[in-house]
């Protein structure tokens, strides 16, 4: 396998570089796998998510080195970063331990949703954030170190008396119905404008009522699940178009320039990674989770970019499925229409 890999990239030239290609320029890229005694997929797609973004990784990298949670998930991640050795398998069985004594158990014997773990996992992580706090501060200031939190506006606008109510709310992620075909066609229905049929608080009449939400803060990073589970059964086997890039300003209040003065430690991490600095800002997929089954027998995996630390800090799409690794080419990941779960975007400038 080594002299062919070595014949692969001999052949496209030296000191050349193409993203589109399925191997790199030297044999060493390929990450180490995630171990799996049982249904544990999903909890390896999430950590195969995480190990994709510079802002996931620079978060838990900087998260309190005490926390046996933090520790355990920034070595993990430490370790997927780093090119196939001696160990090509990564255990999570420490991770789950602590987590297990955090109060979030994890039975190797049970598949469970990947939201439904993320929205678990969150919880606990919060929770273990708060109590290295030193002084008291409210859960909506702690959620804002995370780099997908969101906060929006909601506003409902009575078309008969013109009376809006609004309230603030935040999210770490965004939930979206696959049926409607694309990403972009999917964040036009939830931002709006939304019709709903209810009491006009003001005039006290049931008319469509229109609303809209608009970003007040944005996040560095995005997570959207795609709901394919419709009950017992198969997942929806729609398709669903995403794009390499994408463009969310205009359902946002904050321009885009204002989010990255909000990030420097950014710009230190992506310098020096030839195929992100291009011209194009924005926001970039990352990772690609898939779910192939049914409801209650399935499995998760996740194409994801991994960056090679040391020598020429590669980038490469690989499929992650549990602690088999693959080198994919760009166009396998952009063909998952029918299967993706989870996608995550992050913010590059």
């Amino acid at each position: 396998m080594r002299h062919q890999l070595s014949s692969i990239f001999e052949s496209s030239g030296e000191g050349k570089f193409d993203p589109h290609l399925p191997f790199g320029q030297f044999a060493n890229f390929f990450p180490p796998g995630l171990g799996n005694p049982g249904n544990l997929c999903y909890l390896n797609s999430l950590i195969q998510t995480f190990a994709s973004s510079v802002q996931w990784r620079n978060f838990f990298e900087k998260c309190p080195k005490t926390n046996p949670i933090l520790a355990e998930i920034n070595e993990i991640l430490n370790s997927l970063s780093r090119p196939l050795n001696g160990n090509t398998i990564i255990s999570t069985k420490s991770l789950r331990k602590q987590l297990q004594k955090a109060g979030l158990t994890i039975d190797p014997t049970i598949q469970t949703d990947i939201h439904e773990f993320y929205t678990l996992f969150i919880e606990i992580i919060e929770n273990q954030l708060m109590q290295k706090l030193t002084s008291p501060t409210s859960a909506f200031a702690t959620r804002r170190i995370f780099p997908t939190h969101c906060i929006y506006e909601e506003t409902i606008t009575c078309p008969i008396c013109n009376s809006s109510t609004s309230r603030i709310d935040q999210t770490s992620t965004f939930i979206l119905d696959v049926t409607s075909g694309s990403l972009n066609n999917a964040l036009q229905e939830y931002f709006g404008p939304i019709t709903i049929q209810s009491k006009c608080t003001h005039c006290n009449r049931m008319t469509d009522r229109k609303l809209r939400r608009s970003i007040l803060f944005l996040p560095r990073s995005i997570l959207f699940f795609l709901t394919r589970n419709v009950g017992i059964g198969r997942p929806i086997n729609q398709e669903f178009e995403f794009p390499e890039w994408l463009d969310i300003t205009n359902y946002s209040l904050v321009p885009l320039e204002e989010v990255k003065e909000e990030v420097p430690l950014m710009r230190g991490s992506l310098s020096g990674i030839s195929e992100i600095q291009d011209e194009t800002s924005g926001f970039r997929l990352t990772s690609v989770s898939a779910f192939l089954g049914s409801d209650n027998a399935g499995h998760y995996f996740t194409y994801r970019q991994h960056f090679e630390e040391g020598g020429l800090r590669m980038r490469r799409w690989v499929k992650c499925s549990d602690s088999t690794v693959t080198v994919v080419p760009r166009s396998e990941v952009f063909a998952a229409k029918r299967n993706s779960i989870l996608l995550h975007y992050e913010l590059v400038h």
